[in-house]
């Protein structure tokens, strides 16, 4: 039996004071999920480790598109991270005043 990967599309809406202890303090995407991000708004999100506003990790696929993140913050990627091997692609968009006590206050690629 084979799974299919999650997908999550956020159109024309607003993600605002969100906290997770763990990764993606507004969305977190995992194991091949796909998330798309079109003309929104993700602020004032918090995440403990990584991606204040998006976490992508594990070979995940980010696209922001015509949209704003301010104001997130996160140990790493304080607005957005790629992580182990995740695809993220922004156009168009504000990364802004986003905040990283360790590297990417806007946007990390990392990996392990």
């Amino acid at each position: 039996m084979g799974f299919s990967a999650a997908s999550v599309t956020v159109t024309n809406s607003t993600i605002n004071n969100c906290m997770t202890l763990g990764y993606g303090g507004a969305i977190y995407a995992n194991a091949e999920a796909s998330v798309t991000v079109t003309n929104s708004t993700i602020s004032s999100c918090t995440a403990s480790y990584y991606g204040g506003g998006i976490c992508g990790y594990t070979k995940a696929s980010v696209t922001v598109t015509d949209s704003t993140i301010s104001n997130c913050i996160a140990f790493t990627g304080g607005g957005i991270i790629g992580f182990k091997e995740a695809s993220v692609t922004v156009t168009n968009s504000t990364i802004s005043s986003c905040i990283a006590s360790g590297p990417g206050g806007g946007i990390s690629g990392y990996d392990e």
